[in-house]
């Protein structure tokens, strides 16, 4: 009796392990739970209660029967499974960034960045603006409850214990990766395609007036234009994001099919 309980609480100390390593490196990456706005110790306590509200929908016979040395592999691959899923859901965030870093250079921000304090780097002005729209609506969408139950539906794909082909899943990320820059030139498309008008307009009046200093009115008149293109499509902006956010669970299911 001793040795079947010693057993079972053997393999409960297992399971917490393997949940909490997984759900600790999905809290760390991904976007809002791994920002540096908060603290480390919210990170940890974060990741241990979402461990002990997994923990009882887990049997112990989800446990695979393993030797130390396994399961210092086992923990390995958790960690990485759950990076790569936190990777995947940020880098379809850094989409805004992007798109808001090809509008300023057509608008003339290009150097008129602003520290993010998240990252601890200098981020385009336009990009930050999107990026901060981008997390407030993925909260209002409640983005972060289906992040957590992402976590949860991985253990389907990916169950506990098994070795996975990192490298089919870094396939699968670069692939994904160039989906962000595709991603990034729709979301930047609208105004994009007005600055070049703008530009062209622009390159007609010196042609026609060459007196005037074109370079002196186009600076504000870019910028006026390209503020005004975004105005505009902002009240589409949420449909944008919805392709993206649909974007990062498609991402994020075929990177755990691959492993």
């Amino acid at each position: 009796m001793e040795l079947e309980l010693s057993f079972v609480l053997v393999q409960q100390i297992i399971l917490f392990f393997l949940l909490l390593t997984r759900i600790t490196g999905v809290i760390m990456s991904a976007p809002i739970f791994g920002s540096n706005y908060l603290p480390s110790q919210i990170k940890v306590a974060f990741s241990i209660v979402i461990t002990l509200v997994f923990v009882p929908l887990f049997g112990s016979e989800t446990v695979p029967q393993l030797d130390l040395m396994n399961i210092v592999l086992a923990i390995f691959m958790e960690l990485m499974v759950g990076i790569g899923i936190g990777l995947i859901a940020n880098i379809f965030f850094s989409a805004v960034h992007i798109a808001g870093q090809i509008i300023d250079m057509q608008m003339g921000f290009a150097m008129a960045n602003v520290m993010d304090p998240q990252y601890e780097t200098q981020v385009p002005l336009t990009g930050h603006f999107k990026y901060i729209l981008a997390i407030l609506i993925f909260l209002s969408i409640n983005g972060h409850h289906l992040l957590i139950r992402t976590i949860y539906q991985s253990y389907e794909f990916f169950p506990m214990g098994e070795i996975a082909q990192l490298d089919s899943g870094a396939l699968v990320m670069n692939e994904l990766i160039s989906t962000v820059f595709v991603l990034a030139v729709q979301v930047s498309a609208p105004a994009l395609g007005t600055l070049f008008l703008t530009n062209i307009a622009l390159g007609v009046l010196a042609r026609t007036v060459p007196q005037m200093n074109v370079f002196i009115i186009g600076f504000p008149v870019k910028i006026f234009i390209g503020i005004l293109a975004m105005m505009l499509m902002l009240p589409f902006y949420n449909m944008i994001l919805e392709t993206i956010f649909e974007h990062i669970w498609d991402g994020i299911y075929n990177f755990l099919d691959s492993l």
